[in-house]
C-alpha cells in the first residue's frame, strides 16, 4: 500500500534478473497417464545456527526415490529464521521438520476435493536422528531431548494418523539445502533447477 525505497529497489533487482534469464521460470508437467497419482511430497533441512535456518520445499507429483529429480516445480518453498535458540543439529532438523508438516498438510486440506491424489504425505530429511525421534524407530536419550517433546507433539500425532511419513534423503540430493545455506556452484544449480521444475 505504501511502498519504501527499499521495495523499488528490489523490484528492480528482481526486473533485472527476469530480463537477463528470459527462459528461466517454473515448470510443471501433466500427468504420465490417467491413472498416475499425484503424491504430496517435502524436502526439509535446517542449518544450525544460534538462530537456526529452516528450509521446505513442497510439491505435487510421483516423487523419485533414487535420483530425487522432480519433474515439477514447488509449490510452496520457504527459508525462515527460527526465533527459539537450539542447542543441537537435530533439534534445528525437528523445527524444519514441523514447518514441513504443516504444509504438508495445508496441501492435503486442498487436496481433498481433487482426484486421483495419492495417501500420506512424504517427507524427505536427510537427519536420520531426527527421523528416528519423531517415528520412534530407534534410541534417543531422554535426558537431552526432554525440552522438545511438547514441540514435537504434533509431529508425532501426523505420523501416527498416518497424515505424513518421513523419508530419508542424501544431503547432496535434498534441495531444501538450497534454502538454508550457500553451496558451490555445481550443486546449488541443481537444487535451483530442481525446485523450478527444470530437466537437470
Amino acid at each position: 500500500a505504501k511502498p519504501r525505497a527499499s521495495d523499488f529497489l528490489k523490484a528492480k533487482q528482481l526486473g533485472r534478473y527476469l530480463s537477463s534469464n528470459p527462459t528461466r521460470g517454473l515448470y510443471y508437467h501433466k500427468r504420465r497417464s490417467d491413472d498416475e497419482l499425484l503424491w504430496t511430497y517435502a524436502y526439509c533441512d535446517a542449518s544450525l545456527y544460534i538462530h537456526s535456518v529452516s528450509g521446505i520445499a513442497v510439491f505435487l507429483g510421483t516423487p523419485d526415490y533414487v535420483t530425487h529429480i522432480n519433474l515439477n516445480a514447488a509449490i510452496i518453498s520457504q527459508t525462515k529464521q527460527e526465533e527459539t535458540k537450539v542447542g543441537s543439529t537435530m533439534h534445528s532438523e525437528l523445527l524444519a521438520m514441523g514447518r514441513a508438516v504443516v504444509a504438508v498438510e495445508w496441501v492435503a486440506n486442498m487436496r481433498e476435493e481433487w482426484a486421483s491424489l495419492a495417501g500420506a504425505g512424504i517427507i524427505f530429511s536427510d537427519s536420520l536422528n531426527a527421523i528416528h525421534f519423531v517415528t520412534g524407530t530407534g534410541s534417543t536419550p531422554s535426558r537431552q531431548t526432554r525440552h522438545l517433546r511438547m514441540k514435537l507433539a504434533y509431529i508425532r500425532q501426523a505420523v501416527d494418523l498416518g497424515r505424513v511419513r518421513f523419508v530419508f534423503v542424501p544431503s547432496h540430493l535434498n534441495c531444501a539445502d538450497a534454502l538454508t545455506k550457500a553451496l558451490g556452484r555445481v550443486l546449488h544449480q541443481r537444487h535451483s533447477d530442481n525446485l523450478m521444475g527444470e530437466p537437470i
